[in-house]
């Protein structure tokens, strides 16, 4: 389903395919790695910046990736129209952990850096991969209004948006919110 704003999938990932990422993400996490927007203070929240160096040798996490690449093209091809390379081997993955015991949140930010000579993200897709339900942990989109997206409060759901939007989290209320964060690069803008 489609919206000015954003592409959203209710189920795209099922209960198991959900956990299995979550739990793929988790334990192939790169410590070295540092989340840009973590060092500015703006969020509370777990980053596991995870690298993923091998998702052609496991066949779930290819399936999955494949899977994925898929549908944010058809995405792209179909509302934003922008220039994105394919997901490859050494494709940033990042997996959030929202705690409601502590509040967790992350305040209004954008994606990217403007001086990656490696090129610049051009679509944020985030995908719930939350383990249990949670309250609280609203997404929010900023174009000059605060546009709440209660669609990805669903386990599985996936969510793609232009990387150069403003968009934050509220504060986890209770449980846990998991989200996988893959960034789809493209050539500079024009």
């Amino acid at each position: 389903m489609a919206s000015m704003k954003w592409w959203y999938l209710k189920n795209f990932f099922s209960n198991e395919e959900s956990e299995y990422f979550r739990k793929y993400l988790k334990l192939n996490n790169d410590s070295k790695l540092k989340d840009p927007v973590n060092q500015s203070k703006k969020k509370k929240c777990n980053v596991y910046m995870s690298r993923i160096l091998d998702i052609r040798i496991d066949p779930n996490m290819h399936t999955l990736f494949k899977r994925l690449e898929n549908v944010v093209r058809h995405a792209n091809h179909k509302q934003f129209s922008v220039d994105i390379d394919p997901l490859d081997n050494y494709s940033n993955i990042f997996l959030q952990e929202y705690k409601g015991s502590n509040f967790d949140h992350y305040d209004f930010h954008f994606d990217g850096e403007p001086d990656d000579v490696a090129g610049e993200q051009k679509l944020t897709c985030l995908i719930n991969v939350s383990g249990k339900k949670f309250t609280g942990g609203e997404f929010v989109l900023f174009d000059g209004d605060e546009c709440l997206v209660p669609e990805l409060n669903d386990k599985g759901s996936l969510l793609i948006f232009p990387s150069y939007h403003l968009h934050s989290v509220k504060p986890v209320k209770k449980g846990t919110r998991s989200v996988a964060v893959v960034w789809f690069l493209g050539p500079r803008w024009r």
